[in-house]
């Protein structure tokens, strides 16, 4: 249950610099996508 939460809000966070315009900020998410990535594979 909790897995599938952590799933969605992932989904969500994995689509959000498709909608962003600014490159760099886009980098920054590709970054921060990673690091939680990573975070939950840690913590899961």
């Amino acid at each position: 249950m909790r897995r599938e939460c952590h799933t969605s809000f992932a989904q969500r966070v994995w689509h959000a610099p498709a909608h962003v315009s600014n490159p760099l900020l886009s980098d920054f998410f590709e970054v921060a996508r990673r690091g939680l990535d990573h975070a939950l594979v840690l913590l899961f």
